[in-house]
């Protein structure tokens, strides 16, 4: 298998190098092009780009299930880490995938582990949509490794829908790993005088612009899926779900490749989110937690030893609520063992000058 991927890449490498020249042999193909099955098999095993793309076009407007068929080992070849590496910048090679995507998803097709594995990094929507047709018991470990990747962090996006995925039925081991990490962030603010302190601030949420790829001649329509995450779904025609728990929700909308895309998206802290899963999984909302992950205190200095005594049942507190969530996932048969709450504490000093740097 490594050899036949090694020849693979070799050719294709040769063959996008010379595509342009080559690219004149073939007659124009359009929409109405008259096609049979061999002839989009012949273009689908074709290692020209603009074919194999017109092939997964046909298949998916015709439904021709043979075609569908072939698509995955074409896909996975296509996948190659080392052509991906080498020809991400590529438009030709970008397009080839997406349109291959594309087909499998529309055609709602099944696809084999390890060819979504192979394509996740670089287009984890689709992954994404694939992935939840599969049984879920085969697909688990994959989901752990998108969830917690080396550092049990839950980042971005597909590590948030991947985690959604397992907390339809999460199992004691998943649920550890995220309580394990779960914290409270606790300000502490420190003022010379009562009625000082500060206001909460809530989840930002961010907006931007995705430049889509120029238009390009003699290709099909390709369309791109971008993940979206947003504490309530919106109601679009091209809006594909992926996962949600509660109110927060992660969904995808298909596009065409060509079209810029504007998009907003709530800005969670893993904290937050972890804190999501835990209320989902306890049949809570989120805001009906005892703890929070995050948190502010105001204390009013007097003497050291009032501040320290303060500052400790706070703390405390805070660290009992947490427990408390912990204990009740114990009961379900959830959480074993319970780990340590995690309060991570901060002091905003607001005193010029701040009597702790006396004191220290």
């Amino acid at each position: 298998m490594i050899a036949i991927s090694r020849v693979f890449a070799v050719v294709l490498s040769l063959w996008l190098v010379t595509s342009t020249v080559r690219a004149q042999e073939f007659p124009e193909i359009t929409p109405d092009t008259p096609v049979d099955t061999a002839t989009l098999h012949t273009w689908l095993l074709s290692l020209d780009p603009h074919l194999i793309a017109w092939a997964a076009d046909f298949a998916r407007r015709r439904h021709d299930a043979q075609i569908v068929s072939e698509i995955p080992p074409v896909l996975e070849q296509w996948s190659l880490p080392v052509l991906v590496d080498s020809y991400q910048e590529s438009s030709s090679h970008r397009r080839v995938v997406l349109a291959l995507l594309d087909t499998l998803i529309q055609e709602n097709a099944t696809v084999p582990l390890n060819v979504i594995e192979s394509v996740s990094r670089q287009f984890p929507a689709q992954a994404l949509i694939l992935i939840k047709r599969l049984p879920a018991g085969s697909t688990r470990p994959t989901l752990m490794t998108w969830t917690f990747g080396t550092d049990d962090q839950i980042a971005g996006r597909q590590a948030r829908a991947a985690a959604m995925l397992l907390s339809e039925a999460p199992d004691p081991e998943f649920v550890a790993r995220v309580v394990r990490r779960a914290e409270q962030d606790l300000t502490v603010e420190l003022v010379s005088t009562a009625g000082m302190g500060f206001g909460s601030g809530g989840i930002s949420v961010g907006c931007g612009d995705g430049g889509g790829m120029p238009p390009e001649p003699r290709w099909p329509a390709v369309f791109v899926y971008r993940l979206r995450e947003a504490d309530a779904p919106r109601a679009s025609a091209n809006e594909l779900a992926v996962a949600q728990v509660g109110s927060h929700s992660i969904t995808t909308e298909r596009r065409d490749v060509n079209e810029p895309t504007g998009e907003c998206s709530s800005d969670l802290p893993d904290a937050t989110f972890r804190h999501e899963l835990m209320a989902y999984w306890l049949g809570v909302s989120p805001a009906d937690m005892k703890w929070q992950p995050a948190e502010s205190h105001t204390i009013v200095w007097t003497t050291q030893a009032a501040y320290e005594s303060e500052l400790g049942t706070v703390t405390e507190q805070q660290r009992i609520k947490m427990l408390d969530s912990f204990e009740r996932l114990h009961e379900r048969d959830l959480l074993e063992p319970l780990p340590e709450p995690r309060v991570m504490v901060r002091v905003d000093c607001r005193i010029d000058p701040c009597p702790l740097q006396q004191t220290q």
